[in-house]
C-alpha cells in the first residue's frame, strides 16, 4: 500500500509542475518519520510480551514452589506436634507398664508364697471336723433347755461349715490365678518388644522429622526468594509500562500532529493548499498485556509446633474389708440369760455343758482363723488377678503405639520424599530462572531502547513539524 501511494505521488510529482518537490518531500519525510516511530514502538512492546510471558512463566514457577513449600511446611509442622504428643503418650504408657509389671511381679510373688502353705491347716480342720461329730453326738442328748444349747452348737458348726468352704473356694481360685500367672511373663516379654520397637521407631521418626523440619525451612526460604525475583521483574515489567504509556502518548501525539499539519495548515496556505501527498495510513500502536499486582503480599505461613498434654490414669485395687467376727463364747453366756431365775441343773447336766462350751469355743477359734486366712488369700488372688488384667489391658495399648509409631514414622519418611522432590523442582527452576533472567534481561533492555526511539522519533517529527509550518507562513 505504501509503495503504491509513493509511485502514485511521484507519477503525480513529474506531471504537476506546481509541485515544489523540497518541500514535498520535507513532509513526507515527517509522515515516514510517523511509520518509523510506530514501527519502533510496536517492536518495543513485541519485546516487552515477550518478557510478559517469561515474567508469567516465572511467577507460575514460583507459585509452584511457593505452594509446594507452603504444604511441606505445614506438614512438617503438623508431624512435630504429632511427634510430640505420640512421645508423651509413649512416655506415659511406659511408665504404666513399668509400675504394673512392678506390681504384678509382687502379687505374683505373694500368690506363690501363699500357695506354698495350702492347703492350709488340713490337719486343724480334720480334728475340728471330729470335734464337731463327738460334739453333736453329746448335744443330741443334751439339747438343754427350750434347745438353746443345740441352736447355739448348730450355728457355731454352720459358721465352721461357712469357713472352711470359702477357704477351698479361695484356694480354688489360688491355683486358677497362679496358673494365668505362670503364662504371663511370654505376655510381658512381648509387650517389652512391642515397646523396644516403639519407642525405636519414635526415635527415628525424631531424627527424621528434625531434618525435614530444617529441610522445610530452607525450601521456604527458597520460595521467599523466587518469590522476591518475580517481583523485582514485575517492578521491571511496571516500568515498562510507564515508559510505554509515555512513548504512546509521544507517538500518537506527533502522529496527529502530522495529521492536523496536513488538514489544516497546509490546507490554509495558497501555496501548499492544493498539495496532493501520499495516502496517509494509520498509526496503530500495539498494547501491552496486562497484569495486576495483588493487593497484599502473600506470606508462606510459618510452621509452629504445638504441644498437647497427656495425662495419665491410675487405677487402685480396693481392699476388701474385714467380715465382723461371729459369735463368741460370750454368746453362750448370752444365750443362757436369766438363767439364774431357774433351777439349779444336775450336776452331770452342768458337766456336759460345759463340755460342750469348750468344744464349741475351740470350734469357733479354728472357724475365726480360717475366715482371716481366707480373708487374706482371697486379697492376695485379688491383687494378683488386677495386675495380670492390667497387663492384658496394656497389650492392645502397646500394639496401638506401635503402630501409631511405625505411622509416624512412614509419614516422616514420605514427607522427607516430598522435600527432596521439592528440592529437585527448585534446582531446576533456579537454572531455568537464571536463563530466563538473563533473556528478560536483554528484553527489557531492547523494548526501553525501543520506546525510546519511538519517543525520539515523535520528538523529531513535532520538531520539523514546526519547521515546516513556518515555511508555510
Amino acid at each position: 500500500m505504501r509503495e503504491k501511494a509513493l509511485f502514485a505521488a511521484a507519477v503525480l510529482f513529474a506531471f504537476c509542475p506546481f509541485v515544489f518537490a523540497d518541500f514535498v518531500s520535507d513532509v513526507e519525510k515527517v509522515r515516514a518519520q510517523t511509520w518509523k516511530a510506530s514501527a519502533s514502538f510496536n517492536e518495543a512492546v513485541n519485546s516487552a510480551s515477550s518478557y510478559f510471558s517469561l515474567m508469567n512463566k516465572m511467577r507460575s514457577d514460583a507459585q509452584s514452589v511457593f505452594d509446594g513449600a507452603n504444604s511441606v511446611s505445614q506438614k512438617s509442622s503438623s508431624a512435630l506436634a504429632n511427634l510430640e504428643s505420640l512421645e508423651g503418650e509413649f512416655s506415659a504408657f511406659k511408665i504404666s507398664f513399668e509400675a504394673n509389671v512392678r506390681n504384678c511381679n509382687a502379687s505374683a510373688k505373694s500368690l506363690e508364697d501363699a500357695l506354698k502353705n495350702l492347703p492350709l491347716g488340713q490337719e486343724r480342720i480334720d480334728a475340728t471336723r471330729k470335734l464337731i461329730g463327738e460334739t453333736r453326738k453329746i448335744v443330741s442328748q443334751n439339747a438343754g433347755e427350750n434347745f438353746q444349747d443345740k441352736r447355739y452348737f448348730d450355728s457355731v458348726d454352720s459358721r465352721f461349715a461357712s469357713a472352711a468352704g470359702a477357704l477351698v473356694s479361695a484356694r480354688a481360685s489360688a491355683a486358677r490365678v497362679s496358673v494365668a500367672a505362670s503364662v504371663n511373663a511370654p505376655r510381658v516379654e512381648g509387650i517389652k518388644a512391642a515397646v523396644a520397637m516403639a519407642e525405636n521407631y519414635i526415635s527415628k521418626t525424631a531424627e527424621t522429622e528434625t531434618k525435614n523440619a530444617k529441610s522445610a525451612k530452607r525450601v521456604v526460604a527458597a520460595a521467599s526468594e523466587f518469590s522476591d525475583e518475580f517481583g523485582a521483574a514485575l517492578s521491571r515489567y511496571e516500568n515498562l509500562g510507564e515508559i510505554c504509556q509515555d512513548a504512546r502518548s509521544r507517538t500518537l501525539s506527533a502522529a496527529f500532529k502530522t495529521s492536523a499539519f496536513v488538514l489544516n495548515t497546509l490546507s490554509k496556505s495558497e501555496k501548499y493548499g492544493k498539495q496532493i501527498f501520499t495516502q496517509a495510513e494509520s498509526v496503530n500502536l500495539s498494547s501491552m498485556p496486562s497484569y495486576y499486582r495483588p493487593s497484599g503480599k502473600r506470606k508462606l505461613l510459618k510452621a509452629e509446633g504445638s504441644s498437647r498434654a497427656l495425662g495419665v490414669s491410675a487405677y487402685a485395687a480396693e481392699n476388701a474389708s474385714m467380715p465382723s467376727q461371729g459369735w463368741t463364747a460370750n454368746a453362750m453366756a448370752d444365750s443362757g440369760a436369766n438363767s439364774s431365775d431357774r433351777a439349779a441343773p444336775a450336776p452331770d447336766k452342768s458337766k456336759v455343758r460345759a463340755e460342750i462350751l469348750a468344744a464349741c469355743a475351740e470350734i469357733e477359734f479354728v472357724s475365726a482363723e480360717l475366715r482371716a486366712a481366707t480373708d487374706a488369700l482371697n486379697q492376695i488372688v485379688s491383687s494378683a488377678e488386677i495386675s495380670l488384667s492390667a497387663i492384658s489391658n496394656l497389650e492392645s495399648g502397646a500394639s496401638k503405639i506401635l503402630r501409631s509409631s511405625i505411622d509416624a514414622y512412614a509419614q516422616s519418611q514420605t514427607l522427607s520424599s516430598d522435600i527432596l522432590l521439592l528440592d529437585i523442582n527448585i534446582k531446576t527452576f533456579a537454572a531455568q530462572n537464571k536463563i530466563s533472567s538473563a533473556k528478560m534481561g536483554e528484553l527489557y533492555e531492547a523494548s526501553k531502547s525501543d520506546f525510546g526511539k519511538a519517543k525520539k522519533d515523535a520528538a523529531t517529527i513535532e520538531s520539523r513539524l514546526d519547521e515546516l509550518a513556518k515555511e508555510v507562513q
